[in-house]
């Protein structure tokens, strides 16, 4: 079970529909299905945690196996541009994009401008995203939609940029 949408502090409203309906409905099948399961498997502790908590699953069912990483491939954190951020995340609206570029444009305001930010994103995968590549561009923000990138560029890029991850 990797799916933390159902068990997040954060709750959709319903005017966000497709994220309401996964976070409230396919979510109570989540938890139903954990409550029913032989086994769960989960990538992290809280999300343990919180089935523990919110489905009331015995913690001997549940097994936390982070996913593999190659380590050999990631280099150690030297930032080698000042005030560079990266953004690894895809385009749903729980990666909170927003709230990067809503910080991005009180930076504009109190005059502050010595950074750049990267999204691997596009900014036409949705509308959502769409609106705030617009944003960006009329604000004159410093955020760059490099689109996707090859695992390696991403290991290259965490260890020069600081890591920005505001997801639900």
């Amino acid at each position: 079970m990797h799916q933390p949408l159902p068990f997040a502090g954060y709750r959709f409203s319903v005017k966000d529909r497709k994220m309401w309906i996964y976070q409230n409905i396919i979510g109570r099948m989540i938890k139903r299905s954990c409550k029913r399961a032989d086994e769960i498997i989960v990538q992290t502790q809280w999300i343990k945690n919180a089935i523990v908590r919110q489905c009331k699953v015995p913690e001997c069912k549940i097994s936390v196996r982070p996913p593999k990483i190659d380590a050999a491939s990631l280099k150690t954190f030297c930032a080698t541009e000042k005030n560079c951020y990266f953004y690894p995340a895809s385009a749903s609206v729980y990666k909170n994009h927003a709230v990067i570029v809503d910080a991005c444009i009180r930076l504009k305001q109190v005059g502050f401008s010595e950074y750049k930010i990267m999204f691997t994103l596009q900014g036409n995968e949705n509308e959502h995203i769409r609106k705030l590549y617009e944003k960006c561009q009329t604000q004159q923000l410093n955020i760059e939609w490099v689109g996707s990138l090859p695992r390696a560029r991403v290991y290259e890029l965490y260890g020069t940029h600081g890591l920005i991850f505001p997801s639900y």
